[in-house]
């Protein structure tokens, strides 16, 4: 008998580790003799499970095939809209790039994203009458307020939407062109053929143009 609390600590461990491998020995075998069982249930469960699985296959393709209309209705609508907020976006980057055209003055001021950008507006639009007034660099913000996420956010925004670096004023000379004399004029009227045109009347015969008698 163990007569010290050393002991009798050492006792319990010895029992309690003995009493953890009886019972890992245990579950073990009831394993091995359940393993049989479970094959058999599983094996007999297989069929059926095939089976529910070709019935239910006619319920699911006749599911897909009334939910394929839809969804391809939806695509259509969803494609339209993109489409149209395209060429929404398509006319308005028209009529700013070709501003010049239905302008009539004498001052207007746009924005260009670069260099190149404000070279081609310029000179397009002086070919309509319109002359640099002034010329404005916007200063690039460098400071963001939320840390290093919002400036990759910014600079990602700044690469797809191109914000304007350059604002350039014009103004339009009095003698510039109209946008009536910038469209061409309209086609000229074709002359009628020698064929269409009227007959001339043939003339009619006077008293000294008679025609001879008989007897002349």
């Amino acid at each position: 008998m163990p007569t010290t609390w050393q002991e009798r600590l050492q006792q319990a461990e010895r029992a309690a580790r003995e009493g953890a491998q009886k019972a890992a020995h245990k579950a073990e075998e009831l394993r091995q003799k359940a393993e049989p069982a479970i094959r058999d249930a599983a094996g007999r469960a297989g069929p059926a499970i095939q089976d529910a699985a070709e019935r239910a296959r006619p319920a699911i393709q006749d599911a897909v095939d009334k939910a394929k209309p839809v969804v391809e209705q939806q695509a259509k609508r969803g494609r339209a809209v993109v489409d149209a907020k395209l060429e929404q976006r398509k006319a308005r980057e028209d009529a700013r790039q070709n501003w010049f055209r239905s302008e009539t003055g004498p001052v207007y001021t746009t924005g260009y994203p670069d260099q190149e950008a404000m070279r081609v507006g310029i000179q397009a639009a002086a070919e309509h009458g319109w002359r640099v007034e002034t010329t404005v660099s916007v200063p690039e913000k460098r400071r963001f307020v939320g840390g290093l996420t919002a400036a990759v956010a910014k600079q990602a925004a700044d690469r797809v939407l191109k914000p304007d670096r350059f604002l350039v004023t014009f103004r339009k000379h009095d003698d510039a062109p109209t946008a009536d004399e910038d469209s061409p004029p309209p086609p000229a009227e074709e002359s009628r053929s020698d064929e269409s045109a009227p007959a001339p009347k043939p003339e009619s015969a006077g008293p000294d143009r008679q025609s001879p008698g008989p007897n002349t």
